[in-house]
């Protein structure tokens, strides 16, 4: 007997096609960094951020882990074009802008992974390994960002060895299901996110209260969504910021923040809702036939979580529980979000 026509051998290779696919868009959006920070006097920001469920429970299900490192420029380091580009259709008189680079993985699996057989219908295997680019302007008043993400999903996002390599190094038994993910496809998605003080924090250095409102439309083959929300923080030294930056689909932040002295913190709350027309990784592939199952138009997402800065790094730990994403979904999901942003 033949061996099966979706071996091993066969999604190393898609593997490779798929990786040969996205790796000249990185190349290309990295090649721009090297004069911008030859040029700034500061170096930007480098942030590390991750989304799991095994933050709070030993277990993966459905959103099961975000993985992303990302570069914010300073602002003195952005080019002419962009500046004029972010500039547009207008601007408040103290306004910064910064440009970003990023590259992210995402997995998604049904729950109990380790599992042969699924009591319900459940969401499909997928992963998506994707590059980032986009312009943020940040002033007294708040916070206009814009963000592209293209990658591939499938095979090619290497969701399958990501995950095995974790359950490995954590001693956690092996996922089975992996053979049924999603097929390759170019996967993008233009995050438009606009947020606004409605209460403002003392400008000096002292503890105060942040009241903030936010709209954000997505639009993509990955994800297409208009949502709305709104946050607050209380704190020390929150003007020079608006909070950490999350991962698509949530609430939107900047990975920028000031260098001081000595200490800050913050403790926030944050919520949004979601009207969702597009996500690929519940309607299955674009073009091929695939594994899906019915979404729901309504997503609503809730946030608690802390941060700590000191000098020129911020820690940041929150808790986010997400409504029910699909019809047969039992109950919402939990996961804790970890990152830690640095100033070189």
């Amino acid at each position: 007997m033949g061996a099966p026509a979706d071996g091993p051998g066969r999604r190393r290779r898609q593997a490779r096609v798929g990786l040969a696919a996205w790796l000249p868009v990185l190349l290309l959006a990295t090649v721009p960094v090297q004069a911008p920070a030859q040029a700034a006097t500061s170096l930007g920001t480098l942030t590390l951020h991750t989304d799991n469920d095994f933050y709070v429970s030993r277990r993966d299900r459905h959103y099961t882990s975000g993985l992303q490192l990302s570069w914010t420029s300073a602002a003195d380091g952005v080019p002419g074009w962009m500046r004029r580009l972010a500039l547009l259709p207008g601007h408040e008189p103290d306004a910064r802008v910064h440009w970003a680079l990023g590259l992210g993985q995402n997995i998604y699996t049904p729950a109990g992974v380790a599992l042969r057989t699924r009591r319900y219908r459940d969401r499909p295997y997928a992963g998506w390994l994707y590059g980032s680019w986009g312009l943020a302007r940040v002033s007294g008043a708040g916070l206009d960002a814009a963000m592209l993400h293209l990658g591939m999903v499938g095979r090619a996002s290497l969701a399958e060895p990501t995950q095995e390599w974790l359950h490995g190094a954590m001693g956690m038994k092996p996922p089975r299901g992996w053979e049924k993910q999603l097929n390759n496809e170019l996967g993008g998605a233009l995050v438009l996110s606009r947020q606004r003080r409605l209460r403002r924090p003392p400008a000096e250095d002292r503890t105060g209260f942040e009241l903030t409102a936010h709209g954000t439309v997505c639009l993509g083959n990955v994800f297409t969504y208009g949502g709305g929300g709104v946050g607050a923080r209380w704190g020390k030294g929150l003007a020079g910021d608006f909070g950490h930056a999350r991962i698509s689909p949530g609430l939107p932040g900047a990975s920028t923040f000031e260098r001081r002295e000595g200490w800050a913190w913050a403790a926030h709350l944050g919520a949004e809702v979601r009207v969702v027309a597009r996500n690929l990784f519940l309607d299955g592939n674009t073009f091929t036939e695939s594994a899906r199952v019915p979404r729901r138009v309504f997503v609503a997402d809730a946030e608690a979580g802390v941060s700590l800065t000191y000098r020129n790094a911020r820690l940041t730990y929150a808790l986010v529980v997400r409504s029910e994403e699909f019809d047969e979904q039992q109950g919402p999901d939990l996961f804790g979000t970890l990152s830690l942003a640095f100033i070189p």
